[in-house]
């Protein structure tokens, strides 16, 4: 995955971040952007974009409430669970 700055052309002010998976097609490389966060930019087809891409990390992770949850329920329903995650 990696994280994509999509900005009309205005330097140095970042507009909008969208996360996107760069993707082939035929010989070229491809990164989709919505069409609602082209209009949030106020950018439309055909315009030029400022584009600047890194890689990100996007592993979900627990808010600390969740976790605590998660290991309670981990603790006293491990069988329910499994068999659930199995279905």
């Amino acid at each position: 995955m990696y994280f994509v700055y999509l900005s009309t052309y205005t330097p140095n002010i970042l507009k909008s971040a969208v996360i996107s998976t760069v993707r082939k097609n035929g010989g070229s490389i491809v990164v989709t952007i919505s069409r609602e966060e082209l209009a949030r930019v106020g950018a439309r087809i055909g315009d030029l974009v400022d584009v600047q891409i890194r890689p990100v990390d996007v592993t979900p992770r627990l808010t600390p409430d969740l976790e605590a949850v998660f290991k309670i329920e981990m603790a006293h329903g491990r069988e329910t669970l499994e068999y659930l995650g199995r279905r």
